[in-house]
Formats: structure tokens, sequence, C-alpha cells
């Protein structure tokens, strides 16, 4: 493992992070980083733009773009703010609407309620509804029992068989017994509950999804959660097959949240390590190491292993930059990190479950270049560049 010193620029750049030998056939992956002039609290990623172009960091400086100038990252104010969604009617404050593709156009978490006073994220409303437009334009309604509430912020809508129709992915909680992981489906009864994982066993306790993917290779997509992210941190995978949800493994030391935060994706899906498989980049206990996992016929490998300059406060995402998948993270030092892995070919082949989902920016990219490239090639175009 070798480091370079830390040193500053005029401008407070922190030029050349470390770089790591990981000691893997994959070779040696590298940390950039930027200081910025206040913490970094939140990073998205804009449609428009291709690489850390895409990317946008909001702190008390507004929204800032990260680029790189000579041999170093920079950043600089950015020219155009982001834009609000207006909230939908009974929405839950706050809260975001996933947009899907195939039968389910919309899903969001609805009718706020105050009766679950745990205050995992923030704040002490919760939702007491799931609410869904269809791709006709209908829209249906799951609400909860009195008891109980979607302690989440946000729906996931991912095709978790493969059938062509959407599940909907959301954490439920109850006052007695704590959280679980449900899917749900629309159906000719409408919106129902299609499985759920066992609860946590007491009130309060809680997960928090980390991923999608066909993680293991055996081209069924896996669902990643972190259990009591704030406590435990247990990584596990699930499987949801014929209706049910079956646990394929577990490994603890991650945390993918802080109490009180409203930061939930802390994680990024793609093929980081360039063996040819979804990896899962997550943070440590302590949020101050980033942790790549990849699953292998049962078998957990993790190809690296990164100590940061300080503790991950914002979300997780992924970019292809220069041809390389990238993870940029957010510090409580103010930095804003890029890691990637510069052994990984510029040719990575996009997995089957990418093309059916488009979950993450980076495999979105990999499509929209991998159809220009056979559009090119079968008018005699020649090669995407």
């Amino acid at each position: 493992m070798t480091y370079t010193k830390f040193r500053f620029d005029a401008f407070g750049v922190w030029l050349l992070a470390m770089v790591l030998d990981a000691g893997t056939s994959h070779g040696a992956w590298e940390i950039k980083a930027v200081q910025l002039n206040n913490v970094p609290e939140e990073i998205i990623l804009r449609k428009k733009g291709r690489g850390i172009s895409k990317v946008r960091v909001r702190s008390k400086n507004g929204w800032l773009v990260i680029y790189e100038c000579d041999l170093k990252l920079c950043w600089a104010p950015s020219r155009r703010g982001m834009k609000k969604a207006k909230p939908l009617k009974d929405a839950l404050p706050d809260g975001k609407v996933a947009r899907g593709r195939n039968n389910i156009r919309a899903a969001w978490l609805s009718k706020p309620t105050r009766r679950y006073q745990h205050g995992i994220l923030g704040d002490r409303i919760e939702a007491g509804a799931l609410s869904v437009s269809d791709g006709f334009g209908g829209k249906h309604e799951f609400t909860l029992p009195i008891d109980e509430v979607f302690e989440d912020r946000y729906a996931r809508i991912v095709d978790l068989d493969g059938d062509g129709f959407d599940e909907i992915v959301v954490v439920r909680s109850s006052i007695k017994h704590g959280a679980a992981l449900a899917i749900f489906q629309l159906s000719g009864q409408g919106l129902v509950e299609v499985a759920r994982t066992p609860p946590l066993g007491r009130r309060g306790s809680w997960l928090n999804p980390a991923g999608f993917g066909d993680y293991d290779g055996d081209g069924n997509i896996e669902i990643a959660m972190v259990v009591m992210p704030d406590f435990s941190g247990q990584l596990e995978f699930w499987e949801y097959k014929k209706g049910g949800l079956t646990r394929e493994m577990s490994l603890r030391g991650f945390s993918n949240h802080v109490t009180g935060s409203r930061v939930m994706n802390m994680s990024a899906s793609a093929n980081f390590d360039g063996a040819g498989k979804v990896d899962l980049a997550l943070p440590g206990m302590g949020r101050d190491v980033m942790r790549v996992i990849s699953l292998d016929g049962g078998m957990v490998a993790e190809p690296v292993k990164l100590k940061l300059p300080g503790r991950i406060v914002t979300e997780i995402v992924s970019v292809r930059h220069k041809g390389r998948p990238v993870i940029i993270a957010g510090l409580d030092s103010g930095m804003v990190v890029l890691i990637s892995n510069a052994a990984v070919s510029q040719g990575d082949e996009i997995p089957s479950w990418a093309k059916k989902n488009n979950e993450t920016s980076l495999l979105n990219d990999l499509i929209k270049r991998n159809r220009r490239r056979k559009k090119n090639e079968k008018f005699g175009q020649g090669k995407v560049r």
C-alpha cells in the first residue's frame, strides 16, 4: 500500500491524493480529491453532459461543478441552478417521485403522518400510503394499517424478475416489530404487496436499501440492503424469485446512512473492478472507508478497501469518466473524492440486468454508447468516440 503526501495549491485544491496498490490482478486504485470552501451537502447527476460534467455538488456556496484542470481537480460555481420539482398533492414532504419505463410510470410515498415517532430520517413525518401512476394514467394506492408506516423517502422502481413488469421496493415499518423490505406490484386487484423480508423484530430498528444488480452473476437481480446502518451495519443480499424473497449472503461492517440525515443513497452499483460483473460500492461502518464488494458463485471478494480523508456525508454516485467507472462522494472534511481503478478496460460489457433497468447513470451512458456504435457500424460510419 503506497501513499503520496497530501499537498495543497494556492487555491486550496488537494492535488494528488493517494494511489493504492490493491494487491489484485486488477491493478491500482486511485483517489483524486478537490477541497471545497464548505462541506458538501448533496451530489446529483444531471441528465445532460458526460462523465464528471454531469456531476453537481451542493454546499453553502450553492451548486458547484467539478472539472479537471491540468493534472488536478478544480471546482467552480454552476451556471445553472438545479430546479426543484413541484411536489405532488398529498405526497411526503421532501420526498422524491420515482419514474419507471414499463407498466409503472411513477411511484411516490403519500399520506404524511406523525404516528411513528422514530425520526431516523431527520423528522418524525413518515408516509401512510404508497401511490402509483400506471402507463394508462390511472392512479393506484396502497394504504397501511394504523400501526405501520413507510419509513422511507422514495419508492424504487425495478424489474426484479425480468418479466417486463416493474416491481416497487420500499421500507415498511411496524410500530411493534420494526422495519422490513417490502415488494409491491400492480395486478388486477390494484397495487398489492407480493413479498416482504421478516421484520427486524423491535421498535425503531431500521434498514436502508443499497442497490440492485446481478451481483453474483447467476442471471438474477439481487437486492442489497444494510440492516441497522447506524448501529450494527449488516449488509445483506436478497433475491426475489417465484414471488418470494430469499437471503443469499450477509456481511458486517457497513453503513450507508447517518442518524437524522435525509441522505439515503450512500452506495453505487457498477463494474468497478473490471471483472465483468456488477460490484457494490458503499462505506464501511465509520464511513471513512470506501469498500467495494463483489460476489461470485456464493463467494465474497473485496477488490479494494480505501481509507478516505474524511467521512462520507453525501450520496455516492458513479459515472463513466475517460472510459472507466468512477465513484464520487462528498466528505465531512470538505472534500469531494473521485475513486477509480486505472486498470479497468474501457470496453467493459454492459450487464444484462442493466439493459433492462437502466439503474445507474454509468450504465445509461454505456447503453447509449453501445447503441450509437451499432447504428454507425450498420451505416458504415466507423467508430464512436
